[in-house]
């Protein structure tokens, strides 16, 4: 597993180490002069929107946990799984559907002009060294996209508090005075790693700010990269991604193992500290409907009838099929390079293995421009090997490592809650009796990590079916995925034709997922 999980590393993180030379290599100085000027406004403007987008997800998501967690209400179970629905749908499609909602001709601007109130998505409010900063547009689109994430580690804190002390709490106090003190005492960790890893989604995220024409680091990078400048676009990123990348370690060696232990060590919660609750339920799923189902289903009403759709398909099919090819190889690859890392760090124990998984989750911290940059920098350099230019520079296998290096981290972490869940017992006896380590794989733990296997593939595919810059980026031209095509119709085509594709999309991400979620009675871990 050693070896595996090793060659799985040196693919996916050996093209990032080679930035940063790249970056200090050469004449740094003329390239900083060339985009000193606009480099400071950028990345004020990135702080500014990922923290409004933190803030607010923190907000939103933290009684939403707390009424999975603390409340009864019809439709919890459901609930439960298909909150992570934002999370799945692409992020250029949020903000593609909310600019046919708030947008100039979206039917919520126009509704709010006829009553003398004109609100512009792309406007900004808070002026910072004579520019607008605060763009509330762009933070609330990157509010319905990435709130999950800091749903999913406040659960995995609710999941790992004393129950017995708040019981006991409570015979004496009243609900929110046991919140504050006992309560949330054992969440606030969790509570701003939330927040963190919301801000880094945010920040890096490209397809929403330059849709809004919103101005910040990783437009900038883009567009220095479209130029084929793949070392300026480097040094553009390289502030950010130090950044990003020190404080995802800091919080890991922090506090790391306690937060990334998910949900698997939840504990039994008395019927007395779950009452029923009406509001509960409004709040839950009127938050699923207003950041998932309004959006999409605006779409749906956009696109119109069948007719649009049979359009759209006849015209898109190589698009698609280029997009379920490449998200079933990834999926595939994903789950492959995962289990042997997730299975390295069980047999290494908590504390060592939670040093590799730290090192597994690196990408977390890295936006797709940059590791399409790494990508092309790294293998650009042998594409005089003709086996390497065939099939990795210019064929699939560019664009594969680098979904495999942006969401390796998803699939260990999925692997990994399924692993905490066997106990060494299941195990043990069979090495008592001499099982060899590949007997007791096949035959113990791989049934019992089947559903998380299966999930883990789902959640790469539909991942990968979203991702859009780094195809942008690494893609051949015969390998241009639909998110790319949908992407590019936005100025070119009809409005009816772009929501089409892209309900089509939507469903293709969230069908598989959701189903599986349904029909296993199992909620996805993702951290």
């Amino acid at each position: 597993m050693g070896v595996l999980a090793s060659i799985v590393f040196a693919l996916s993180l050996t093209p990032l180490l080679g930035l940063i030379p790249a970056a200090l290599s050469g004449d740094v100085a003329k390239r900083w002069d060339r985009i000193n000027g606009v480099l400071l406004d950028r990345l004020v403007n990135t702080i500014v929107l990922a923290a409004g987008t933190a803030l607010l997800s923190v907000a939103v998501a933290l009684p939403l946990v707390y009424f999975f967690h603390r409340r009864r209400f019809l439709g919890r179970s459901a609930a439960r799984i298909f909150y992570i629905a934002p999370l799945l749908i692409p992020p250029h499609i949020h903000a593609i559907s909310w600019m046919r909602i708030l947008g100039r001709q979206g039917y919520l601007s126009q509704w709010l002009e006829q009553h003398d109130w004109n609100f512009a998505i792309r406007q900004g409010f808070l002026e910072i060294a004579g520019t607008e900063t605060f763009f509330p547009g762009t933070t609330w689109i990157s509010f319905c996209s990435f709130w999950p994430l800091a749903a999913l580690l406040i659960s995995s804190g609710f999941a790992q508090t004393d129950v017995r002390r708040e019981e006991a709490a409570r015979l004496v106090a009243g609900p929110w005075r046991t919140f504050w003190k006992i309560v949330w005492p054992e969440i606030g960790r969790h509570v701003l790693a939330g927040g963190f890893f919301v801000f880094i989604f945010a920040a890096t995220c490209y397809a929403i700010p330059q849709l809004l024409d919103t101005p910040v680091i990783m437009v900038e990078v883009f567009f220095v990269a479209s130029q084929v400048d793949n070392v300026s676009a480097a040094v553009v990123a390289l502030p950010l991604v130090l950044t990003t990348l020190a404080a995802l370690y800091w919080v890991a060696w922090s506090s790391g193992r306690e937060i990334f232990r998910g949900t698997a060590h939840a504990r039994p919660l008395a019927d007395a500290l779950r009452p029923k609750s009406i509001g509960a339920a409004i709040y839950v799923w009127g938050l699923i409907a207003v950041t998932a189902g309004w959006p999409f289903f605006s779409l749906v009403a956009k696109a119109g009838g069948l007719a649009t759709y049979r359009f759209i398909f006849q015209n898109t099919i190589t698009d698609l099929r280029a997009s379920l090819i490449l998200s079933t190889i990834s999926a595939f690859v994903l789950v492959a390079a995962a289990l042997p890392i997730a299975l390295l760090c069980r047999r290494l124990g908590p504390r060592r293995g939670f040093a590799i998984e730290a090192l597994a989750l690196t990408a977390f911290a890295l936006p797709a421009a940059v590791v399409g940059v790494a990508m092309n920098l790294f293998w650009g350099r042998f594409e005089s090997i003709s086996f390497i230019d065939t099939f990795v520079y210019r064929g699939l296998g560019l664009p594969i490592l680098a979904y495999l290096t942006l969401f390796l981290p998803f699939a260990v972490r999925c692997i990994r809650t399924a692993l905490a869940r066997i106990p060494a017992s299941a195990t043990e006896a069979a090495e008592i009796s001499g099982r060899s380590g590949t007997a007791i794989f096949f035959r113990i733990l791989l049934p019992m990590l089947r559903p998380a296997l299966i999930a883990a593939a789902l959640l790469g595919f539909v991942l990968t079916l979203g991702e859009l810059v780094a195809g942008l980026m690494v893609n051949p031209d015969q390998w241009q995925t639909a998110q790319s095509r949908v992407f590019n119709m936005v100025h070119f085509s009809r409005d009816e034709e772009v929501a089409a594709l892209c309900v089509l999309i939507g469903l293709l991400a969230l069908l598989p997922l959701s189903l599986f979620a349904l029909f296993s009675g199992r909620k996805v871990e993702l951290l």
